[in-house]
């Protein structure tokens, strides 16, 4: 795909010439028309607005990775016509999204840092993740009580057509796990090695299904049996896993059912089964472990990836081991995430009926950025751990401050017979409505909190054998009082 520039948050994108402004507004409170310039003026205020770093809520640290149909991709190569993995709060499935924004910036303050078996996040203050309870929120108001979204069920495949045979799916798992190569200029040769035993008959057996033209030898060891094969079909499990590597579009044509017989193929050639935990798979290519991340994820597996850099007698190189959740990791307890100094309280953030927010402690100089989603939310990868995180509300406060600014301008509310600057005028409403939008975030927030903590103290005071508790929330004091 072609790599499209994605937008950058500079001054001069976002600049607008106050003069310039000053001459379009005298004309549309004579003529009463907007001109593109001015509507161009306004909407740059907007955008430009929404990429000031007082605004910036919802960031991640340069390191970490999106998963799209290209595969994990950094700030620095992702670009708007690149399709990113999303997850839906309604359904709880992953889902395929188009990218609306890209911001990149800097930052030089106080991050979070939030790990756990399944999470390893950097992100900027405000950043949100989602609750299983309460949907997309703030990481400053997790509560203790709190369920943190990991992962979703998988990427949907209903009502798709399967492209290949289960057996040449096998054939692929076999040929990147336990294959060899050989390119000729004319033709092209497999060679799939295994030890005689329950897997070698695995692979007969799939080639005697496919009926396929192959060869079976001895190699210098008796036990270890070569199968051979050319022609057509060695040329197509090649095409779908050049280099040993699962090709990305193969992986997406797959079935649900499909992606679990390729997973457990390749475990079967490089990888074990742990009891009672799932399964283990080990590889030293970076290139072929990213896209069998890949695939794992849009299975709706929980990975955890360890690079071993301290070599014993399995290999002479580091290598990689992918540890697979035998149940998916779909959520955690946030009491159980490590917030590095950053939690609230032990025993929960709430006193009074106040929130109190989570805080950053870790500190950070480098890139930030995120990827704006059309659900708000993308599959991110981090250290070891591929999760789900949250975006930005940015397109809500941009929207609002557009109708706030031409309702002004329609209702002519500016005195163009002052001194006062038309561009700081509108700047002014602009920022106000950024500001109500998060208050809005905010109340909305909070009004579920308190509908569900009364229902809660309706059923415990209603109930035999309960004594009524006194409500945690008291609605006669303000949670903020800088906020309506």
């Amino acid at each position: 795909m072609e790599n499209v520039p994605i937008k950058k948050s500079n001054k001069e994108q976002f600049y607008v010439n106050p003069s310039e402004f000053k001459k379009q507004i005298e004309i549309y409170y004579e003529t009463g028309d907007c001109t593109d310039y001015l509507g161009g003026c306004l909407n740059k205020i907007a955008e430009g607005l929404g990429y000031s770093p007082k605004f910036i809520n919802y960031c991640v640290d340069e390191e970490t990775e999106a998963l799209t149909k290209r595969g994990w991709l950094k700030y620095n190569e992702i670009t708007l016509q690149d399709i990113i993995l999303s997850y839906d709060v309604n359904s709880k499935e992953l889902v395929w999204s188009s990218i609306l924004d890209v911001f990149t910036g800097e930052h030089n303050d106080l991050m979070f840092k939030l790990t756990n078996d399944g999470l390893d996040a950097l992100v900027t203050p405000n950043h949100k993740f989602v609750s299983l309870k309460d949907g997309i929120k703030p990481v400053e108001e997790f509560n203790t009580d709190d369920h943190l979204v990991l992962m979703g069920s998988h990427v949907s495949t209903e009502g798709q057509s399967e492209i290949y045979s289960d057996d040449f799916v096998k054939l692929v798992g076999w040929a990147v796990t336990e294959g060899n190569y050989l390119l000729g200029k004319r033709t092209n040769c497999l060679q799939i090695f295994q030890k005689e035993g329950e897997n070698a008959e695995a692979i007969r057996k799939i080639l005697k299904n496919a009926e396929a033209s192959y060869k079976e030898y001895n190699w210098t060891n008796p036990e270890i049996k070569c199968f051979r094969l050319k022609g057509d079909l060695a040329n197509k499990i090649i095409e779908k896993s050049p280099k040993k590597v699962l090709d990305i579009g193969f992986i997406l044509e797959l079935t649900q059912k499909q992606r679990m017989i390729l997973i457990e193929t390749m475990v079967s050639g490089d990888g074990w089964i742990r009891p009672n935990s799932g399964w283990s798979y080990c590889q030293k290519d970076k290139a072929h472990i990213d896209n069998f991340v890949m695939l794992c994820t849009i299975a709706g597996l929980t990975t955890s990836t360890n690079y071993v850099t301290n070599i014993s007698g399995y290999t002479k190189n580091p290598y990689y081991i992918i540890n697979i959740f035998k149940q998916p990791k779909t959520h955690c307890f946030f009491e159980n995430v490590n917030l590095y100094g950053g939690r609230a309280k032990a025993g929960g953030n709430r006193k009074n009926g106040n929130i109190i927010p989570n805080r950053p402690t870790v500190p950070y100089n480098g890139v930030i950025w995120c990827p704006q989603t059309e659900y708000g939310t993308f599959v991110c990868r981090r250290g070891k751990a591929v999760y789900v995180t949250g975006n930005s509300y940015k397109e809500d406060m941009i929207g609002d401050a557009l109708i706030k600014m031409f309702s002004a301008l329609k209702r002519k509310k500016f005195d163009v017979t002052t001194d006062t600057s038309p561009f700081g005028y509108f700047t002014t409403i602009a920022f106000h409505a950024f500001i109500n939008r998060i208050k809005k975030e905010k109340k909305h927030h909070d009004s579920l909190t308190e509908f569900r903590q009364r229902k809660y103290e309706e059923i415990l005071s209603t109930s035999e054998g309960h004594v009524y508790v006194k409500p945690i929330i008291d609605s006669t004091v303000d949670p903020d009082p800088y906020y309506d």
